[in-house]
């Protein structure tokens, strides 16, 4: 048994917030970045060298690489990509062309840098400071830190309230650090887990260049159940059941690139049954909901995304306070986005949207469906970004203000209010910038219908027309 001591500890420490403790697993978990788990590792780790100091040294390597460099090589990349820029431009509705390229990019990569770094920064010192007061033990590659309550919660810096808090609910809490992998008597590879009770709520995993961290629902609910029981001003409403898992991965295998993926690895499932609390909260299992890549030396940029089936169902209220049953229903939500060419060209491939449904007591408030699209944005040229539809355009929106649910969107509560939306263009139509406030269309006719409770506006563009954008709403012109 090893025993540490420190004569200080911060007030951010000794409040013992689950959120310093959350703290901890990030920082031991600091190898970088995504799976795959350093659990795969075959051969036994050798710890025999390890100390409490180098679990410590372990904390802070591969940190900086693996969050800092994922977020300045996407911020790098995208502030300096001519293609994105012409999509935030005309999402914004702007007239002009955004400043000069590259003033951006030095902004907002400071600022992304500066961020991370505090981050980084704070958690390290957080988890210097919790594990110098802490008993470590060791059992084979296995360390558990255990914080002392004695030396914490005895601080001059707590009230009676705080220090009687910090005596309930620190013996509950331990920290396990599995070695997996030890070169020259450095930890190059463990797994972190975050415990109440000894079930493990968060978990932390890392090698050289990759790690993730992850939520462990049914540990989540323990530790909420657990507070709530030991000290009751801290209790907070805990679902019925709590199962799943929810991971954030890192990969940096440079300085300049990264990937960051968020995955749903276990099936996540909320219940609730409590009377005006009820909720039923499902989301299928995948491996990207979300993955983002960058690479600042390529110019590279990716995202994907990759939702699976979705069901929420939670109780509300309708425009004159009756309680109303609310369902959200989506089988799938999917594609990519990849700007490449120097950031010149952003390609979109599969964007589907597989079928949204919003009810209200049963009935459909709200449908949603896009087929699968694909599309090639151009701005090689910077007077003349061209996009072409490389699979046809299929979307449809419906809107219905059941029980006045959608009064914000309608300025009333009259339930028979409705918005229906379409949108469709044949493969192959290329839309070409020809000014700010003017495209021509080829190779096809875009279609596209708006009508609001009965308020129809459309516009219909031939190949060989021109889209005017420069009036309150896009009309079919001749080209100039």
């Amino acid at each position: 048994m090893i025993f540490i001591s420190y004569p200080t500890v911060s007030r951010s420490l000794t409040a013992v917030s689950v959120s310093v403790l959350l703290g901890l697993a990030v920082g031991c978990g600091g190898g970088g970045s995504s799976t795959p788990s350093s659990n795969n590792l075959s051969t036994p780790a050798d710890t025999s060298g390890i100390t409490p100091e180098k679990l410590k040294a372990a904390e802070t390597k591969g940190m900086t690489q693996g969050i800092t460099s994922t977020f300045n090589a996407v911020t790098s990349v995208a502030s300096n990509a001519p293609a994105l820029n012409e999509v935030t431009t005309r999402a914004n509705g702007l007239q002009t062309r955004s400043a000069p390229q590259g003033r951006a990019a030095d902004s907002s990569s400071s600022s992304s840098s500066s961020s991370s770094s505090g981050i980084v920064d704070e958690t390290v010192r957080w988890v210097d400071e919790l594990i110098n007061v802490s008993t470590v033990t060791q059992s084979g590659n296995v360390f558990t830190i255990d914080p002392d309550e004695g030396q914490i919660c005895s601080s001059s810096e707590l009230s009676t309230d705080e220090a009687s808090q910090c005596n309930a609910l620190l013996p509950h809490f331990t920290m396990t650090v599995t070695v997996n992998q030890v070169v020259n008597d450095e930890v190059t590879a463990a797994t972190t887990a975050l415990n109440y009770d000894a079930t493990p709520f968060a978990k932390v995993d890392f090698t050289e260049t990759t790690g993730y961290y992850e939520i462990e629902l049914p540990g989540t609910k323990t530790l909420l159940t657990g507070i709530g029981q030991v000290d009751p001003q801290l209790a907070v409403p805990v679902p019925d059941t709590m199962n799943g898992a929810i991971r954030l991965a890192f990969a940096a295998p440079t300085e300049n690139s990264g990937t960051l993926t968020l995955s749903i690895p276990q099936t996540v499932e909320i219940i609730n049954t409590a009377p005006g609390e009820e909720i039923n909260f499902n989301l299928a299992s995948t491996n990207k909901l979300m993955e983002l890549t960058a690479n600042a030396a390529t110019n590279d940029l990716g995202l994907e995304i990759g939702m699976g089936a979705l069901d929420i169902l939670a109780p509300g209220k309708d425009s004159t306070d009756n309680p109303i049953t609310q369902r959200l229903v989506m089988q799938a939500l999917s594609g990519k986005l990849a700007l490449t060419d120097n950031g010149n060209k952003l390609q979109l491939t599969g964007l589907t949207a597989n079928t949204l449904q919003f009810k209200v007591n049963n009935q459909d408030a709200m449908t949603l469906n896009l087929e699968p699209l694909d599309a090639l944005l151009d701005a090689s040229n910077a007077n003349a970004s061209v996009l072409t539809l490389q699979k046809a355009l299929k979307f449809n929106l419906h809107i219905q203000n059941l029980s006045g649910v959608f009064s914000d969107i309608f300025d009333t509560a009259d339930p028979n209010a409705y918005l229906t939306a379409t949108a469709n263009a044949p493969s192959g139509l290329t839309i070409t910038e020809l000014g700010e406030t003017l495209a021509k269309v080829d190779n096809g006719t875009l279609d596209v219908s708006v009508d609001n409770n009965g308020t129809v506006e459309s516009l219909s563009a031939p190949a060989g027309s021109c889209i005017d954008s420069s009036g309150s709403s896009p009309q079919v012109a001749a080209c100039q």
